[in-house]
């Protein structure tokens, strides 16, 4: 299994034409998987900040493979909750 077949496609047609209609403009993009407890090091954060990664996730990545391998219809929506270390700005 290769990390674009996770999400179906026609899902995410369906999920951003939705979004559009509703006035939204959807952020998409690349997500990286680090088990629980633990918070990733700054390096560790530069590091994926380097190859690409935009969010680091919990458990959005197991779930929707255990979904492909199941043959389940999937989509993931991930809501943002707090910056990585050193990524926040300070006020």
């Amino acid at each position: 299994m290769s990390a674009s077949e996770i999400h179906d496609p026609k899902m995410i047609a369906f999920a951003k034409a939705c979004a559009n209609e509703c006035g939204y403009e959807p952020m998409c993009g690349p997500i990286c998987y680090f088990p629980l407890p633990q918070f990733e090091t700054p390096a560790e954060i530069q590091c994926n900040k380097y190859l690409g990664v935009g969010v680091v996730g919990a458990s959005s990545i197991p779930e929707q493979m255990t979904a492909f391998l199941l043959g389940i219809d999937r989509i993931g929506f991930s809501a943002v909750t707090n910056f990585g270390s050193g990524l926040a700005t300070s006020h």
